[in-house]
């Protein structure tokens, strides 16, 4: 009995306590930061759990796991800063490598891949909404069998594109990969330039939609896509809003 307690405490405690490993601003008010789990813990790649830290205790916000699992039991999380998000802003500017994490069991559904669809796959992410859309990305990378994956991703500036280096190094390794980087207020940018599911919408070819981002990016994206003809039941979402509990 005591064994099966012990057991069962290792694989579903209350909470994970994460050591922060990877502590990196990318860009203002952006950071990336990777913990390490004290145990084994079992996701799917577009879940989210609920973050705790101890520069702001008792208060716990959702963020979405940026990877699919890993075999060293690491998790990537994208936290930018929100306005009144204390826990974003001390996530962001005082958190530090060594820094213990609690995190709660993985949630949700919205945002995880169909094993019933084969169709190609078309992201579209919104500042760090990128995160479980990058998840996705992996997923197909390390599960196969590879489809054509499109991922459009949003900014209002250059600078807000705070992922461009990996993501270059995954379009690099995957040939049935493309990212294109989409930025709406940067007259210099010499990219695409506009909101990201306009672009994508020129290469929509009946796939699956994935869209993630602020409360207003995705309700004004799905709206498009909608209105463009993609059939409702291949468009699935999840909205980033301070409400109940969520931050970027």
């Amino acid at each position: 009995m005591t064994e099966a307690a012990e057991e069962s405490s290792a694989t579903s405690p209350p909470w994970w306590e994460g050591e922060i490993i990877l502590h990196d601003v990318r860009a203002p008010g952006i950071a990336v930061i990777r913990t390490r789990l004290n145990y084994q813990y079992p996701f799917r790649p577009g879940q989210s759990a609920s973050v705790s830290t101890a520069l702001r205790p008792k208060l716990w916000r959702y963020y979405s796991i940026a990877n699919a699992p890993r075999r060293d039991n690491t998790i990537d999380l994208h936290v930018r800063v929100v306005d009144g998000g204390t826990v974003s802003a001390a996530l962001v500017h005082g958190a530090q490598r060594g820094d213990i994490l609690k995190i709660s069991a993985p949630v949700g559904d919205r945002l995880t891949l169909d094993q019933n669809s084969a169709r190609e796959l078309l992201l579209i992410a919104g500042g760090t909404g990128l995160a479980p859309l990058k998840a996705l990305v992996e997923q197909v990378a390390y599960e196969g069998p590879p489809r054509a994956v499109r991922l459009f991703v949003g900014a209002r500036t250059s600078r807000e594109l705070y992922d461009t280096e990996a993501l270059s190094k995954l379009e690099a390794g995957n040939p049935w990969l493309r990212v294109v980087p989409v930025v709406s207020r940067d007259a210099f940018y010499r990219g695409e330039h506009g909101y990201a599911v306009d672009i994508a919408l020129k290469a929509w070819r009946d796939q699956d939609v994935f869209v993630c981002g602020s409360e207003e990016m995705v309700q004004g994206s799905v709206a498009r896509l909608l209105d463009a003809g993609v059939p409702p039941e291949q468009i699935r979402f999840d909205e980033f809003t301070t409400a109940g509990g969520r931050e970027p």
